[in-house]
Parts: structure tokens; C-alpha cells; sequence
């Protein structure tokens, strides 16, 4: 046997009310005009019609939606003369050493577009069979230092590199012309472009440049000029 169940809207269609009577046959509630519903006691006094308000309220929707939705530019500018061993989007990887003074390995360093990114060690060279610990790893950051040096400076002033190697050089002289030499004094070097830095800085000078012997220091000879 089967149940014929009844849903009423609401309590208005259950007590069959008139004013239900009177809209049983509309589709639509009843319409208000947008007078009506925008309508206010001091509306009038205001220097704004609604009409322009409409159109102040519909542009500033307008122009919030299309901020929210606009995605920031990237620009990319392309090489004039790509190098051969760069690709835009694809790392280049090299080898290279690091050495403190206390940490010392063979690393590869990963760069995109000439911007080291990243260093591991290289399992391939060097005694230190790709081992490397968080120092190292993390040196890449010190790249990145905002407050690093962006150039030579003299005080606090910003000189060129020349103006400083001239100056530099001139106390040099004079410290040689007093003293008869030059004391270096440095923690182990074992780097081959600083040790033909000091071997030319020591050519300069006339061969006056002395690496005495000093406890906890390993003194670097000077490599044959080639």
C-alpha cells in the first residue's frame, strides 16, 4: 500500500492564508523597483545622482577584479650572442675547490644564467671524495650578501681599483725603501692564483717579500714564474 506524502513550502501554503491565495498564481515575488530599493531619506541631498553612483560602484568592482586577477610581468630578454654552454633554463654545472683555512673540498658548483646556485661535492676529484659539510654548502649564501663591498673603498669613500693598487703600492715602495722589505704574514695557502698573486706582488717589489715561519701557519713558497 503505498503512502502519498505532502511537502508544504511553508506555514503560509499549510494554513492556506490569503495572502498565500494571492500569490499561488505569481511566478515571481513581488518586484520592487530599484527606486525603491536603493532608495533612502537623504539621497536627494546628495551632489551625486544614482546614476553615476552606479557607475562609480561598477568601475571599482570592475577594476578590483581585474587587480586580483592580473598575474605579475617576468620579463626575459634574450642573449644578443649566446655563449655555446649556456642554455636559458638549464643549469651549468663546474668544478671548483673551497678552502677557509679549516674546510677544504672538491665541489661542483650549479649556476643559472652566470648566478651560482648551489654546491655538492664532486665525487670525481679531489681527496675529499664529494664529502662537504653545511659550511660549504652554505658559502654559496655569502654570495648573496647585500652588505658585501660592491667595489674598492678608502675610508668611506669609493675609489677605483687603480687609484687604490697606485696607492697601495706607493706604501709599499716606501716601506721597502725604509725598511729594506716586506713581511707577509697568512693562514695556509694553498690556492695556485693567490700564491701567483703574492709571487707577482713580490716580482714588483723587487723580491723583497718575506713568508717568515710562524707557529700554527704554513708558509706557501712562491711557485716559478712561467
Amino acid at each position: 500500500m503505498g503512502t502519498n506524502r505532502k511537502y508544504w513550502k511553508g506555514i503560509e501554503e499549510l494554513k492556506n492564508t490569503p495572502e498565500f491565495q494571492e500569490t499561488i498564481d505569481k511566478e515571481f515575488a513581488q518586484e520592487i523597483s530599484v527606486e525603491e530599493f536603493l532608495g533612502d531619506d537623504n539621497l536627494m541631498d546628495t551632489s551625486t545622482n544614482r546614476r553615476d553612483f552606479m557607475k562609480f560602484l561598477g568601475f571599482s568592482v570592475a577594476a578590483a577584479s581585474l587587480a586580483a586577477c592580473e598575474a605579475p610581468v617576468t620579463k626575459a630578454i634574450p642573449y644578443v650572442n649566446k655563449p655555446e654552454n649556456v642554455t636559458p633554463g638549464m643549469p651549468t654545472w663546474y668544478a671548483s675547490t673551497y678552502y677557509d683555512g679549516n674546510s677544504y673540498a672538491s665541489i661542483l658548483v650549479k649556476t643559472r644564467e652566470g648566478r651560482p646556485i648551489y654546491i655538492k661535492g664532486n665525487a670525481d676529484y679531489g681527496i675529499s671524495n664529494g664529502a662537504v659539510n653545511a659550511q660549504i654548502i652554505a658559502s654559496v649564501l655569502g654570495l648573496y650578501e647585500g652588505e658585501r663591498l660592491q667595489g674598492a673603498k678608502a675610508g668611506d669613500s669609493d675609489k677605483s681599483w687603480s687609484e687604490v693598487d697606485s696607492s697601495i703600492k706607493k706604501e709599499l715602495a716606501t716601506i721597502v725603501a725604509k725598511k729594506g722589505k716586506i713581511v707577509l704574514v697568512s693562514n695556509t695557502i694553498i690556492s695556485p692564483t693567490t700564491q701567483s698573486a703574492i709571487a707577482a706582488l713580490d716580482s714588483s717589489l723587487g723580491g723583497t717579500v718575506e713568508m717568515p715561519a710562524v707557529e700554527g701557519v704554513t708558509v706557501s713558497t712562491f711557485p716559478d714564474e712561467p
